[in-house]
């Protein structure tokens, strides 16, 4: 410590620790919905397009909140962003708990509207205002509603649970604020190491949820499964809250020291790692270069259809081959494991190979693993596709990182905001695109939809091919790049100052 400074909060332990902690509970809710759709299904009798919008709507708030709070972060440290966002993620699971538990009570059941297209139940509710026998009447085309044996349902309950889920993915930007706040702590030299502990520990929790929360629903029930879930979601807050500190730097400026003067004493303190001067003209210098654009288009399909097959699994397990909502999500959560450990240990082999070619081949493998899923009912053959998904994806987004640093150099940190941020989009465009081959299909629909990711996987090859070729570098140059940032779960998105050449970080976004 240095003399003559007052002794500071926080040390590096801490500061992974508190971020695991917030960030993991934080990025349950991209498993908001999933493993509970077969009884959302049958209380609300929704049909399969309906019930991938649900599914997909905590990631449309995460997504774009991942740049933009990504960004608040890098001005004010993580400890304030990423309290925020978990406090607006346990309203929007208390919400979803709120509405489970007027669904479940007594005289509360849905009118049996049967299938509806997309977002024609959402126009209903607002057009009607919670007029049971009117929506009905609208979707059934039946003027004798008022005959309906069923009781008058919650007026507007599918597009109040939309509203929470979209809220509650405010808890999907967790990540990215907590990837920066475990990125300040530690210095360059064990950025592989703790990112990539942070990273595979974080990831794992929609894993963890979908593998639960089946088993919590069997035993309690929606209200009391989803209360739990909140009430967890605080506990955790109020433990983050109370043991968070942002790093050395910004706890200086927080005392009123300029940035010269923070970063002097910060380095004293064995910081090495800072924000860079202004986060948002790194985007719009980033938003310039085509090469961020085509690794966005590639983490669309990565990162997001992980995202997007996460919360679609267990529906496609359970539907398309009959197994138990328990057994389907115990599925789900393999495959999302599965990505999270492979997007860990497949860091050296995209080293070796270089960030294109390891591409390439995770891509390959992607395509393989969706056509056995879509050109077969077998279940052993899906299982293998399954296994074959994740090992792509997981390889893929690890890869896609790796490169940001070789294809835009000049905006490194802007590049990885929105690759990171607009990629995750891919998690709600992806699940209702699955939901429509089932709409118009059937039960061989949930298999067929899978097409898509084939056919994005010859799409990401020509893109990875475009990218290789308008590459200056070499091969042994991208990997020797490529090794300087994280070879884990994510590097260190930084870029160069005009004043020096050291490396400084703009917020990390996956």
């Amino acid at each position: 410590m240095p003399k003559g400074t007052r002794k500071i909060a926080g040390s590096p332990c801490v500061g992974l620790t508190s971020a695991s902690l917030g960030s993991f509970w934080g990025m349950t809710c991209i498993a908001l919905f999933g493993p509970a759709m077969h009884l959302l299904k049958e209380e609300l009798k929704l049909g399969p397009l309906e019930a991938a919008w649900l599914i997909a709507s905590p990631v449309a708030s995460g997504s774009f909140m991942r740049i933009i709070f990504g960004a608040y972060g890098d001005a004010v440290g993580a400890v304030k962003p990423l309290t925020a966002l978990l406090a607006l993620a346990a309203c929007g699971i208390f919400g979803v708990a709120q509405m489970m538990h007027v669904l479940t009570a007594d005289g509360a059941e849905a009118v049996p509207i049967g299938p509806l297209k997309a977002g024609e139940r959402l126009l209903s509710e607002f057009a009607i205002g919670g007029n049971s026998s009117a929506l009905y009447t609208v979707a059934t085309g039946d003027a004798a509603a008022d005959a309906s044996p069923f009781g008058e349902p919650p007026a507007g309950a599918y597009t109040m649970l939309l509203a929470f889920g979209v809220l509650a993915g405010f808890g999907v930007a967790t990540f990215s604020v907590g990837i920066a706040q475990v990125s300040y702590w530690f210095p360059k030299s064990s950025q592989g190491s703790v990112l990539g502990l942070f990273g595979g520990t974080v990831c794992s929790a929609p894993g963890v949820t979908t593998l639960i929360l089946p088993h919590m629903l069997k035993a309690f029930g929606l209200t009391v499964t989803y209360f739990c879930w909140a009430c967890l979601v605080v506990a955790a807050l109020i433990i983050y809250v109370c043991i968070a500190q942002n790093s050395w730097y910004f706890q200086f400026r927080s005392r009123g020291c300029d940035q010269e003067e923070a970063r002097s004493k910060a380095e004293e303190y064995g910081q090495e790692i800072f924000p860079a001067g202004n986060a948002f003209e790194g985007l719009s210098a980033a938003a310039s270069i085509w090469q961020t654009w085509a690794l966005t288009c590639l983490y669309f399909t990565t990162f997001g259809g992980m995202v997007s097959l996460v919360g679609w699994f267990p529906t496609f397990w359970h539907e398309a081959h009959g197994v138990a909502p328990t057994t389907a999500g115990s599925l789900a959560a393999f495959f999302s494991m599965g990505f999270a450990a492979v997007r860990v240990l497949s860091g050296p082999v995209t080293d070796r190979l270089g960030g294109t070619s390891a591409l390439a081949l995770a891509l390959s493998v992607m395509g393989i693993g969706a056509l056995l899923v879509a050109m077969s009912r077998d279940f052993n053959t899906n299982l293998m596709g399954e296994v074959l998904l994740a090992v792509g994806t997981g390889t893929s987004s690890n890869a896609i990182f790796k490169l940001v640093p070789q294809e835009v150099p000049q905006a490194v940190g802007g590049a990885a905001g929105l690759v990171g941020g607009l990629g995750a989009f891919g998690g709600f465009v992806l699940t209702p695109c699955l939901a429509s081959f089932a709409h118009m299909y059937g039960k061989d629909g949930y298999s067929q939809g899978f097409v898509i990711f084939f056919g994005l996987s010859i799409l990401n090859l020509a893109v990875t091919w475009a990218l290789r070729c308008a590459s200056s570098d070499d091969e042994d140059e991208e990997t020797e790049e490529s090794s300087e940032v994280e070879d884990s779960f994510m590097e260190v998105p930084c870029k160069a100052t005009s004043s020096s050449r050291e490396l400084q970080p703009y917020s990390q976004k996956v």
